[in-house]
């Protein structure tokens, strides 16, 4: 500690190092003047005020020590000194401050090679928890994908449960109900046959055909939504004349629109020829021409129109019927199942015809929409995209 002091920039401040009492290996030493220039450092703290020294005492500051108040003779700070840069990771040390003439005396005191080994492995262990905050990021990103793609399957299983809902509602009313009419007709015939009359016999097998086609169209397009919904549906669009589909579609209907004496005008030329997939043109036709019987009145027509423009067939069934309401209309393609509303005649359906045309003419690239007012009728057009454009 002797040859310390000899120092000669030490040797004035002896009285506050001896006072001090750190050993020298402990000891950071640094001396300013208090025009800011480093007059002495040993190493520990020549290392530590690399590059503009007095900068680099940041709490409290070079120029606030130069403002404190004396505490007893010389001592103007006790406590722990920050060395370093506001931009970086700093140093925090017991120290003491002494000012008297024109100089600064800073002692701090500490292992200095421990604390170099401390704050190497506070960068590494900084640098592993920003690591850690990263990966962590990335897990609750992966987890709010997760979540949501949990969202998005728990909606679907949803649907998929109100979809079976549905069809064992429709097996066990909309189906069982007609087959129970057809099975009393066949009991009839059976037990009575001998003794009916031929008009007797006539109209016991035309209610068991009616009974027995809507029942067959009911199935159908049952099977139809199973298999949209199961994506089994094939699209093999090819060139039709689409007035012999409308034909098919006529006879299937025929008997429908007998019962009610509804005449059914087409206006469609024969020479249109169109690409379209030749089974769901002919269950879009016959949903909607089913529809419009349905919501028709006795001795009441129906007009089948087309218009072909920009690059577009335009097909529309317009009937005189019942018509609908604009709070029923908005919601006619919106929901994938409408309620079945009864029919002028106390007609039944499923709700699921509408929901068919729509997936069939949008997997076309087509539109569909309707056009109604009560007591005045419906219009539904819908579009088939040329496959030329």
């Amino acid at each position: 500690m002797t040859a310390f002091l000899e120092n000669k920039n030490i040797a004035r401040w002896s009285n506050e190092i001896m006072h001090a009492g750190i050993d020298k290996s402990f000891l950071g030493i640094a001396i300013f003047s208090l025009d800011k220039s480093l007059i002495f450092a040993n190493d520990p703290l020549q290392k530590l005020l690399d590059g503009i020294p007095h900068q680099k005492l940041i709490n409290p500051s070079f120029e606030k020590l130069c403002q404190l108040p004396t505490i007893g003779s010389s001592l103007i700070f006790e406590g722990f000194l920050t060395i370093g840069e506001y931009s970086a990771v700093n140093k925090s040390f017991p120290a003491v401050v002494y000012r008297h003439s024109n100089e600064l005396l800073v002692l701090t005191s500490h292992d200095f090679e421990n604390l170099q080994q401390q704050n190497k492995n506070l960068h590494q262990l900084n640098r592993e928890i920003n690591n850690l905050q990263r990966q962590l990021i990335n897990e609750k990103r992966n987890l709010e994908n997760a979540l949501s793609l949990l969202d998005e399957k728990n909606g679907e299983l949803q649907k998929t449960n109100r979809q079976k809902d549905k069809l064992f509602s429709i097996i066990a009313h909309d189906l069982k109900s007609p087959f129970s009419g057809i099975l009393g007709f066949a009991e009839i015939l059976k037990e009575n046959i001998h003794e009916l009359t031929d008009n007797q016999l006539q109209d016991y097998a035309n209610h068991i055909y009616r009974s027995t086609n809507n029942t067959y169209f009911l199935l159908e397009n049952l099977l139809e939504w199973a298999s949209l919904q199961r994506e089994f549906t094939r699209f093999n669009p090819s060139k039709l004349a689409v007035s012999e589909v409308l034909e098919v579609v006529l006879e299937l209907v025929n008997e429908q629109a007998s019962k009610k004496n509804i005449t059914i005008q087409t206006e469609i030329p024969e020479n249109i020829e169109w690409t379209a997939e030749e089974n769901m043109l002919t269950s879009i036709m016959r949903n909607l021409l089913t529809n419009a019987i349905k919501f028709s009145t006795q001795n009441s027509f129906i007009k089948i129109t087309t218009r072909h423009f920009n690059n577009e067939l335009e097909i529309s069934v317009t009937d005189n019927g019942t018509g609908m309401p604009e709070e029923v209309l908005k919601k006619l393609f919106v929901n994938e199942f409408n309620e079945s509303q009864r029919g002028t005649e106390n007609e039944k359906g499923s709700g699921l015809g509408l929901a068919i045309c729509k997936e069939f003419v949008e997997m076309h690239g087509g539109k569909i929409w309707a056009k109604s007012k009560p007591n005045k009728g419906t219009t539904v057009t819908f579009t088939l995209p040329s496959s030329d454009c």
